[in-house]
C-alpha cells in the first residue's frame, strides 16, 4: 500500500531535500538508490505473482493458496521466473 500511495503522490515527496553537507556525486548515488529500491519493491512482487498464476501453482498467500490460471502459459512463467531470479540475486 505505500509503495502505489508514494508512486501515487511522488510529485509532494519529490521536494524532500537531501541532507545538508552532502556533495553533488552523494545526493546523485543517493537519487539512483532510491529509484532502484523503488524498481525492486515493484518488480520482485510483480514476477513472483506472474510465476505462480500463469505457472499453475497458484500464490501462495499466508495460510491459504489463491488459484492459478485455469490455462497455464508456460512462456510468461518462464519469463517471470528468469526475471524473478535475476533481479533477486543483483537485488541483494
Amino acid at each position: 500500500p505505500r509503495f502505489a500511495y508514494r508512486l501515487m503522490n511522488m510529485s509532494k515527496f519529490s521536494s524532500v531535500p537531501h541532507l545538508p553537507g552532502s556533495g553533488p556525486v552523494e545526493e546523485k548515488l543517493a537519487d539512483v538508490s532510491h529509484l532502484a529500491l523503488y524498481a525492486f519493491m515493484g518488480i520482485m512482487p510483480a514476477t513472483g505473482i506472474a510465476m505462480g498464476y500463469y505457472g499453475g501453482k497458484g500464490l501462495p498467500f499466508f495460510t491459504t493458496t489463491i488459484s492459478g490460471a485455469k490455462e497455464t502459459n508456460s512462456d510468461i512463467a518462464k519469463t517471470a521466473f528468469s526475471i524473478h531470479k535475476q533481479v533477486g540475486v543483483y537485488g541483494k
